[in-house]
């Protein structure tokens, strides 16, 4: 009874807390492939290139915002295979941002993913942090990054503003 007891509030404690305020916002798409939640407040807007779509949730009025790329690119069939595959993608835009992230074992939406911390260099003396998740669902690569000015920048996903992890985990696949 008591290793139950244990292994019960061992896995409280390890799931990530997350409170709607009331007035969160759901953004669910089946065309688009997911369901997550956000702040009131935040606007939603969404773009398309060639072989991406995008769709971004930015708080007014301040640098908070998350980014969701939606790439036409197949899946690994392993978390780093899949991040391997974005990284290629990424590299044939012309874009490197995220080459020399220090890519870790995460889960978004309750799937293998890989997630790290980006910090390209600005001018003026403002710190940027970028944080990704890179994980594979169906028939694509999904992108999600996080954006955050600080002074000095952020280099760990822990370190994120706490809303960050309430969306993050409030994702699901569909």
């Amino acid at each position: 009874m008591r290793r139950i007891a244990l292994a019960l509030a061992l896995a409280v404690s390890l799931t990530p807390a997350i409170s709607f305020a009331s007035g969160w916002r759901t953004l669910s798409s089946q065309s688009l492939g997911f369901t997550v939640h956000y702040p009131a407040g935040w606007r939603v807007t969404s773009t398309s290139q060639v072989g991406v779509r995008q769709v971004s949730i930015q708080q007014q009025g301040t640098s908070y915002a998350v980014t969701i790329s939606i790439l036409n690119v197949r899946p690994g069939r392993s978390a780093a295979d899949t991040v391997r595959r974005f990284l290629a993608f990424e590299r044939r835009l012309g874009e490197g941002m995220f080459a020399r992230v220090r890519w870790e074992p995460s889960l978004l939406g309750g799937r293998a993913s890989m997630a790290g911390v980006a910090t390209p260099p600005t001018e003026g003396g403002v710190g940027l942090s970028l944080g990704v998740y890179v994980a594979g669902w169906r028939s694509h690569i999904y992108e999600v990054t996080l954006l955050d000015n600080h002074q000095p920048p952020l280099h760990s996903l822990g370190s994120f503003p706490r809303v960050y992890a309430q969306i993050i985990g409030s994702w699901r696949f569909r």
